[in-house]
């Protein structure tokens, strides 16, 4: 999965200034930034997440990355069930850091997928399949487990993939279904307009003094 998002991230214009440790993706034509990573959404920790962005800040001096910096976590499964999704939604609505994205996917999702790449170029895949009618009812006859639910996935979580207007279809429902589940928190939206707010400046590498800020500035709200 690692080679197939990193040829996506290269095909929509980003460059990798990461290390040897994870990679970093750098929008060429706007501020646009990508931590991706491996592992279940569980090992994002606070502590991780503070180590993570000092060390994309040593990689990245640009003023631009901290409000503009995503987190994507690669999560290989077994299987796909709601305690699965429980766990990646616990990770996506935590505002602190990184604007997260959970890619999880099973092995038999991916091996489909890259065989659709034997016939297909990615931007075939990603353009013309994924507004393809046919590709949609695909999706919904199968459910999961299926490249074409993994196509839909990454569609919702790479947000930087364009869709072309008025041919998108129902693949629009999937994208505000998307966004309801992660915003229909008042206590996420309240977050969301602190993050907004806080001053460029603010150190981000102390999570302490990041999170008392955040809670005290949201009980100002409430």
């Amino acid at each position: 999965m690692n080679n197939l998002v990193q040829s996506i991230f290269e095909f929509y214009g980003y460059t990798d200034i990461g290390n040897s440790n994870f990679h970093l993706f750098k929008s060429n034509t706007m501020d646009d930034f990508w931590l991706v990573h491996n592992g279940e959404p569980e090992l994002f920790d606070y502590e991780t997440q503070s180590n993570l962005l000092s060390q994309c800040k040593e990689l990245c001096q640009n003023k631009s990355l901290e409000k503009n910096l995503n987190l994507l976590c690669l999560w290989e499964v077994p299987s796909i069930n709601k305690s699965i999704t429980s766990r990646l939604h616990h990770l996506e609505e935590d505002l602190y850091f990184f604007k997260k994205h959970v890619l999880y996917f099973t092995d038999l999702e991916h091996e489909e997928l890259k065989l659709q790449l034997n016939t297909l170029s990615l931007h075939q895949l990603l353009t013309e399949q994924l507004i393809n009618p046919s590709t949609f009812k695909n999706y919904k006859k199968k459910n999961i487990g299926s490249w074409e639910s993994l196509l839909y996935r990454i569609a919702i979580k790479l947000t930087f993939l364009p869709v072309s207007p008025g041919n998108s279809g129902e693949l629009t429902e999937l994208y505000s279904s998307h966004s309801q589940r992660l915003s229909k928190k008042e206590s996420l939206i309240l977050l969301d307009e602190v993050v907004q707010k806080m001053d460029s400046q603010f150190d981000l590498s102390d999570p302490e003094a990041l999170i008392n800020y955040i809670n005290h500035s949201m009980e100002d709200m409430l």
